[in-house]
């Protein structure tokens, strides 16, 4: 107890000490941000800004400020995620970089970032051409992530991410010559790494901080258009240092691009409508024969094509084209530039983003719902982040700017556009009307000029289609079937004639349609794509997960979104347009196989790898035979870059019986290819850990868990009055039959089974059988409906725990008399057997000994890891060992029977047949149960690793049990040769030597 005071004495010293510490960290927290000054321009450097711009305030107009005209000069002078490089390939560089958050050996080029944020415009007295303009801009060389400015620190320098904060002021001037310009002249004020530190930051910039020194002569100059049009939509400046070369302050110049936003105003060419036709449709025909193309009109289009902007395209290997880079460094009309950037002939590591969407609708030459657009098209690096990459703006090799037309009439979009080195590119696009296995993308495009083309698409998982385009996918798509004969023809081959699998269709349930007099509700399609989606663990292989998303169920495309459930929950529609004559869905899915990222120091990567699959659902046996396709870059039969043929059978759970098997799902994939076939892959089974997926919901899931608890709570109750019965049995048969007999009977047969009632019935745990539910179902409050019965139940079990017990302290007593009396008549003849009591003391020391050590070891592991709690600990192990401990000697409590036998010398039948035979039966009967049963988990909680499973040994010791008693009170070894001709008669074959000789042999 002293002991005990000490440790919560310490334990409350230190929790105090914590939250003290806590106290002060946060408040120096706070301290550290109270401490921070808003920022103020004071327009204090009009001399200096007049010396080194004094060329710019020459040609300026004069600017009428207003709050509408300030605001617009803050939105459409900022930009965000620009461009930057030096000249002289930054021999005097601007600021170091941490490279160590890449593994020793690796290579991977950084980005350069700038942005750019106007804080204040103010107007100054002493300029007429202009007005005072004051702003924020933050520098970076990052690997993957975007970053924003921070007062606090102007430097700062991460592994794999250095970024400058530079705060300046000066003027913003509007030019009128040239169609109208606009410049910021400004100069800038930081705190940032002199070239005199560390040798030039060449040595070990990842050890040492470099030596920090303000600095306020850095001059920045930015030009941007009047107004955004194809020719003229980009930003240009430079950064540079006025100090002279020698300085430790002087860098090589830094070079800006951006573009405009879409907060600022766009001017459409003089685009023709017939130049249309220059697009060449002609890589397209194939497609759009199959897929046909959807005639948007011209506000839809606008609708689809902006929510389209920052859309990450895939840009697809060579597609039925000789495709080659014919130079190093090029992709289509992209130069890809310094950001290491590498592609091969699947382009696998290179996307596509389309951004800055212009869409206007109008009507010419008699055409009503066209549309003019514009947009610029980047390629950027597949590792990049989705925010990163769909935010960068700087206009380098890597953009395209297109503008052009959206024909209703055809439902083609042509755009003409030009990189920087002024390579003319032609960029088409149009959206099919449909999905099919071959067809997942929502749009499909290609940049075609004096380069091998480049096609393009975006394929979403349904959720995420549904999520984002939702009103188009309801609106104008439809799905395609074209594999429905070969997965019928699969399903054949694979079906046969099957009792097993008659009975198992007309007992269990599965996911299905309810049809009612020739109708259904069309808020059925939601639940029954919610109920076949699935996202689970694969058991057999670590770090692996498996997504299988509905894209249709017969002609419906699956919906996702619970307004539409509520939209159509009074529809009806026949049955007929659903179901075949055989009573099959034609469904088509998508299934993902994803791999758990390996995270690397600065970024993770993760292996998605998708199969498209069709074909027909059974609802009566939940199974689904399936032809699927996968991207293939090459080989025989490919249709459209992809392998089709490959098989694919799906097992789903049954909706019954949820509460007696864990609910998994089973997968088998085949190619239909040679084994010799580039594309050939062998045969796939993958197995699901418990499903975790809208089919089981909450409440029907505690259901589950109430029914299963009730079922054991009766099958404890039935095996208790079935042992109870038994032992009874004995006891009469014990009462009929001789003295000798009776001392026979080993002691510890009875005392194992009185300690294993004891310590459950101590204890409070399940009699007989342990439970198997998740954790969160322990507690009460989880099922308060059902407590009534399963209290009774666990009351009844208890009582028939203590009646077994009872029975079995009152066969010890009798036992030890007989036993007395015979010791008291044949002292001399009357062997020393396991029965005394000295033996039995001597075997609880021995377990007791083996378990204080097991426990000392637990104790000394656990003071290893921190924040346990060491009695804690102790007390849930003490625990554990108790209850193995009491099962284990309810389940083999004829062992120490057997071994008494051996010690008497004359063998007698002391047992009754229905005593030695029937126990064990009983605990073979739970072992079978609860071999088949298989752990409750939430649906929405993984499931704990299961414990290492003795199933096939302790029923082969229980039936060992049972054999050598029978044998040794029977004192004949020939009822063996009667049980192997029984087996001899099942299978002929592995028994017939063993049979072949005489039986008086």
């Amino acid at each position: 107890m002293k002991n005990k005071f000490v440790v919560y004495g310490l334990w409350t010293i230190l929790h105090f000490l914590h939250l003290f510490n806590f106290s002060v960290s946060y408040e120096d927290s706070y301290i550290n941000y109270a401490d921070l000054q808003p920022l103020v321009f004071e327009y204090k450097r009009f001399a200096e800004i007049e010396r080194q711009c004094s060329r710019i305030l020459a040609s300026g107009s004069k600017v009428e400020l207003t709050d509408a005209k300030i605001e617009n000069i803050k939105n459409e002078l900022s930009f965000y995620n620009g461009d930057w490089e030096q000249e002289n390939n930054g021999l005097a560089s601007l600021m170091p970089f941490d490279v160590t958050d890449l593994p020793l050996g690796s290579e991977s080029d950084a980005l350069k970032l700038i942005n750019f944020e106007v804080k204040d415009v103010n107007p100054l007295d002493d300029v007429q051409n202009g007005v005072g303009l004051g702003g924020i801009m933050s520098i970076g060389i990052t690997r993957s992530k975007s970053f924003s400015s921070d007062l606090r620190t102007m430097f700062s320098m991460n592994p794999g991410l250095s970024v400058l904060t530079i705060v300046f002021e000066g003027v913003y001037v509007e030019i009128k010559e040239n169609g109208g310009e606009r410049a910021l002249c400004l100069l800038g004020n930081t705190t940032f790494p002199s070239r005199r530190s560390n040798a030039y930051w060449n040595t070990s910039p990842e050890n040492q901080c470099p030596i920090l020194m303000e600095d306020d002569q850095l001059l920045l100059d930015l030009k941007y258009p009047k107004t955004s049009s194809l020719s003229a939509g980009a930003i240009h400046g430079e950064i540079r240092s006025v100090h002279e070369r020698e300085s430790f302050k002087f860098f090589d110049k830094v070079l800006i691009s951006s573009q405009l936003g879409w907060w600022s105003e766009y001017q459409f060419s003089q685009f023709n409508p017939s130049q249309s036709s220059s697009c060449n449709t002609y890589a397209h025909q194939k497609e759009l024969m199959e897929d046909g193309a959807s005639n948007l009109n011209g506000s839809d289009f606008c609708r689809i094509f902006q929510e389209m902007s920052n859309e990450i395209f895939s840009i697809l290997p060579g597609h039925d084209t000789n495709y080659d880079l014919t130079d190093i460094g090029k992709l289509g009309p992209f130069v890809l530039g310094n950001e290491g950037v590498s592609v091969d002939k699947s382009n696998r590591n290179v996307k596509l983003v389309i951004q800055n969407v212009k869409c206007k609708e109008e009507t010419s030459h008699g055409k009503a719902g066209n549309a003019k657009v514009s947009a610029v098209l980047r390629v950027v690096p597949a590792q990049l982040d989705r925010f990163t990459a769909s935010s960068r703006t700087g206009s380098s090799s890597m953009t395209l700017m297109a503008e052009g037309m959206w024909d209703s009439s055809t439902g083609m979009l042509c755009m003409l556009g030009s990189v920087p080195k002024g390579m003319d590119a032609k960029v088409s696009m149009y959206f099919p009307r449909s999905f099919s296995i071959r067809q997942r993308s929502i749009v499909f495009g290609s940049i075609e000029g004096l380069f091998s083309p480049l096609f393009f698409n975006v394929i979403h998982r349904p959720f995420h289609l549904e999520s984002r385009y939702g009103w188009y996918v309801e609106s104008y798509l439809s799905y395609n079937y074209s594999k429905i004969d070969q997965a019928d023809k699969f399903r054949k081959q694979s079906q046969s004639f099957s009792i097993a699998r008659i009975l198992q269709q007309s007992v269990l349930r599965y996911p299905a349609i309810q049809e009612a007099g020739g109708f259904f509700s069309l808020s059925q399609t939601y639940d029954l794509a919610d109920e076949l989606y699935i996202s689970a663990k694969v058991s057999s292989v670590a770090g692996e997960s498996i997504k299988l998303e509905m894209i249709s169920i017969g002609p419906f495309l699956a919906r996702y979104d619970y307004a539409y459930k509520i939209q159509h929950e009074g529809v009806l529609a026949d049955t007929k347009t659903l179901l075949n004559d055989n009573g099959l869905l034609n469904v088509s899915l998508c299934l993902t196989i994803s791999e758990i990222p390996i995270v690397s120091v600065s970024r993770s990567h993760r292996s998605d790898t998708s199969l498209f699959v069709e074909g027909l659902y059974d609802p009566r046996s939940g199974l689904m035979y399936l032809i699927g396709c996968r991207m293939a870059d090459a080989g025989v039969h490919v249709e459209r870059s992809l392998d089709c043929l490959i098989e694919m059978k799906v097992q789903y759970p049954a909706k019954k019986l949820r509460w007696l098997r864990d609910s998994k799902i089973d997968i088998s994939i085949t190619s239909q290819r040679n084994a010799d076939d580039p594309l050939y892959f062998s045969p796939m089974k993958i197995e699901s850990k418990t499903i975790t997926s809208y089919i089981y919901q909450q409440n029907e899931h505690e259901g589950d868990v109430a029914f299963r608890n009730i079922f054991e709570g009766v099958l404890r109750v039935v095996v208790l009055a079935m042992e109870i019965t038994i032992i009874w049995s004995q006891k009469l048969y014990m009462d009929r039959i001789a003295v000798r007999i009776v001392s026979s009977v080993c002691l510890n047969m009875f005392a194992m089974q009185i300690l294993s009632y004891t310590i459950l019935l101590s204890i409070g745990k399940e009699i007989l059988l342990p439970p198997k539910e998740c954790l969160s179902y322990y507690h009460a409050y989880r099922l308060l409906a059902y407590q009534p019965v399963l209290k009774s139940l666990a009351y009844a079990a208890k009582f028939l725990a203590l009646t077994a017990l009872l029975l079995n302290a009152m066969l010890f007593c009798k036992v030890s008399k007989f036993r007395k009396r015979l010791n008291d008549d044949e002292p001399s003849t009357t062997p020393r057997t396991l029965g005394d009591w000295r033996v039995l003391l001597s075997l609880l020391k021995r377990l007791a000994f083996v378990y204080l050590v097991l426990l000392t070891i637990i104790i000394t592991l656990s003071l290893y890891e921190e924040g346990k709690h060491v009695m804690e600990i102790a007390c849930f192990v003490l625990v554990d060992l108790l209850i193995e401990l009491s099962f284990s000697l309810h389940d083999f409590p004829l062992l120490p029977q057997i071994f008494e036998n051996w010690q008497w010398k004359n063998q007698v039948k002391s047992l009754r047949k229905i005593y030695y035979i029937g126990l064990p039966l009983l605990q073979i009967m739970l072992k079978i149960y609860d071999r088949v049963r298989a752990p409750i988990s939430h649906p929405y909680v993984a499931r704990e690793p299961e414990k290492l499973n003795l199933f096939d040994f302790e029923i082969l010791l229980l039936i060992s049990q049972v054999i050598i008693i029978h044998v040794q009170q029977n004192f004949s070894y020939f009822w063996l040769i009667d049980y192997l001709k029984v087996i001899q008669m099942l299978n002929p074959w592995k028994l017939k030597q063993l049979l072949f000789k005489p039986r008086h042999q």
